[in-house]
């Protein structure tokens, strides 16, 4: 008669025998871009990129593009490492309002772009964001 053995302890003696499950987590490293949320800015205007520009000592011309403004924001959150942006944009909403978008490569550089901007006094009056679109 033929008998299972259903007991931890294998047939090769004391030795048990273990199931070792683990869960992987990715490394932020490993993360892909579409995984990270945008940092979004609702409700601003050309005086606030430049009162924000200003508070940060950031050098800047007055009669830069919008979209140099936004670039020059997005370098100043990572500390000019250009590779960790991976786009800038600004456009209008329905109903006038104006929202730029940054994204960057980083969960760590997003965070910091939302504390930048979120205790800034250029975009008090502001709806800042880090949301997935």
């Amino acid at each position: 008669m033929n008998k299972t053995n259903n007991s931890p302890v294998s047939s090769l003696g004391n030795r048990v025998d273990t199931i070792n499950f683990t869960t992987t987590i990715p490394a932020m490293s490993s993360i892909s871009p579409s995984q990270l949320p945008t940092l979004i800015v609702t409700g601003w205007h050309r005086t606030h990129l430049l009162d924000f520009a200003k508070e940060h000592n950031i050098p800047f011309h007055p009669d830069y593009s919008w979209k140099t403004f936004i670039i020059l924001m997005a370098k100043f959150i990572v500390n000019g490492r250009e590779t960790e942006i991976i786009f800038t944009h600004w456009k209008k909403l329905i109903g006038g309002q104006t929202a730029l978008f940054i994204k960057l490569s980083t969960m760590e550089a997003c965070n910091r772009g939302f504390d930048i901007l979120a205790n800034s006094k250029a975009f008090l009056d502001c709806l800042i964001e880090l949301k997935h679109i």
